[in-house]
């Protein structure tokens, strides 16, 4: 409570300060415009402007009434001066965008605006739900660090001036967000401090207003007068006001940064919350399923028990099987004597028939040997042999050069057709066997007759791989099975 309550007073003492009179600006439009302003935009180097600028009008105004006669070349000489004076150029909206995507850019921070924005600026909801989310929280506070880097090079050091209220929304826009929010306000200290300022005497008389004044140096003694104790009374207001700006300024940015801090420790603790609140269901779950264990075990036990007992009963019935068993293995192998006398009764007739299966096996062999040295040898010596696919051997009929040759002959006739069409008709008829030749020329489709041919060589090319395709057939390795001694066994 003690922190907000620093917060409203802070920002209440600085809101009163842009209420300023004409009585603290020596009379002069400059002063009185710049305290119009956001206090925010009053930098301290301004605030030093002004008061320079007030005990000039002073000295100014005392020189006035004392010496009147050199005011004429005092007044000129300022003239000249002020006309070669010269301010740095205020920094845009998008040059402020520029530069802190800039000082992302350069690492330590986050990547970039849009990773920045995605995070609310390592507070939001989507940086909670990364592996390494301290990490981007610890982004938030190498931001303004960062930032400082660039802005001392990009500032200060290139003329560009910076006004707090319009950096703060150029950041705003560029990095949406409750906690970018205040980082934007960070940053915007940052960029106050580097900005570049005037050199001139600010709230001193500009350059038509000291043209005026030479036309006017014989001007009254006693307005000159009043000028100067009014002068002199603003010079004072001018630095009450100062010390009162300085102290609020310095207990608004403390207690602003402290009460962003407070907020930003209030989410992390939030979140940390919730993220134990997620590992105490998760542990609830796993306890419900170990009690659902212990219950399946304890059944499984009783279970086991009935099992213990059932094998008892089986045990008594396998030991009076194995008697049984005992019994008939006398019994078979009584059997088993009587069989082997049969098999070596057996061996004897077989002897036999081993002899008739080498004499078949040699004859066989010889019969496959006779076929591939008359038959399949000389269809391989052609080139079909297994392995050849025979569609390949064939190329696509009207792919070929000679198809592509047969369609520029029918275009040329065509085309020759056309242009002489009517020299034709003027000649006497021309016959070739018993066709005239206008007639050949007129009936013809060119088109027709060229894919005629394609489909006529194509069918001749389809019943050449079929039977090529049969030939193939008998050049194929024989893979049935040559008698063996075991297969007339």
């Amino acid at each position: 409570m003690i922190t907000l309550k620093w917060c409203i007073v802070g920002v209440a003492m600085l809101s009163s300060l842009a209420e300023g009179g004409d009585s603290m600006v020596c009379g002069k439009q400059s002063i009185r415009e710049v305290l119009k302003k956001d206090t925010k935009d009053i930098s301290e180097k301004t605030w030093n402007d002004i008061s320079s600028t007030a005990e000039k009008a002073v000295k100014d105004m005392a020189a006035l009434v004392e010496k009147t006669n050199q005011e004429l070349l005092s007044l000129e000489a300022a003239a000249a001066a002020k006309k070669g004076e010269s301010s740095p150029s205020s920094l845009t909206p998008e040059e402020s965008k520029g530069l802190i995507e800039q000082a992302f850019k350069s690492g330590g921070t986050f990547p970039s605006a849009e990773k920045a924005s995605l995070y609310d600026c390592g507070y939001g909801e989507a940086a909670f739900e990364e592996e390494n989310f301290d990490e981007i929280a610890g982004w938030y506070d190498t931001a303004a660090p960062v930032f400082e880097t660039v802005a001392k090079a990009e500032l200060s050091g290139k003329g560009k001036a910076v006004q707090r209220t319009a950096f703060e929304s150029a950041c705003k826009a560029l990095l949406p967000g409750m906690t970018c929010e205040e980082m934007c306000g960070e940053l915007a200290n940052v960029a106050v401090k580097n900005s570049a300022t005037e050199g001139n005497a600010m709230g001193g008389p500009t350059y038509d207003e000291l043209m005026v004044m030479v036309g006017q140096k014989r001007a009254d003694l006693e307005r000159a007068e009043n000028d100067h104790k009014e002068c002199v009374d603003s010079v004072a207001t001018i630095s009450g006001l100062h010390a009162q700006f300085t102290q609020a300024s310095d207990v608004l940015t403390k207690q602003k940064s402290t009460c962003n801090r407070t907020n930003r420790m209030l989410r992390m603790t939030q979140m940390k919350l919730r993220r134990k609140k997620m590992e105490f269901e998760a542990a609830k779950v796993e306890d419900k399923k170990a009690q659902d264990e212990l219950r399946e075990a304890i059944a499984l036990q009783d279970e086991a028990l009935a099992m213990k007992e059932m094998a008892a009963e089986n045990l008594r019935q396998w030991e009076a099987h194995m008697a049984a068993l005992m019994k008939a293995i006398d019994e078979q192998t009584k059997i088993v004597r009587q069989t082997a006398e049969a098999l070596r009764a057996a061996d004897a007739a077989s002897a036999a028939v081993s002899d008739f299966k080498d004499k078949l096996s040699t004859a066989l062999s010889g019969l496959v040997a006779y076929y591939d040295e008359a038959v399949k040898q000389p269809l391989r010596a052609m080139g079909i042999r297994e392995e050849v696919n025979i569609e390949d051997r064939f190329p696509t009929p009207s792919e070929t050069v000679a198809a592509g040759n047969l369609r520029k002959g029918l275009d040329a006739t065509k085309e020759f057709c056309d242009k002489n069409k009517g020299k034709l008709a003027k000649l006497p008829e021309i016959e070739a066997d018993g066709v005239k030749l206008t007639s050949i020329c007129d009936s013809q489709n060119w088109d027709v007759v060229a894919s005629e041919v394609d489909g006529a060589v194509s069918a001749r090319r389809q019943s050449s791989v079929a039977n090529l395709k049969l030939v193939q057939q008998k050049v194929k390795t024989y893979t049935g099975s040559l008698p063996t001694k075991t297969m007339v066994r």
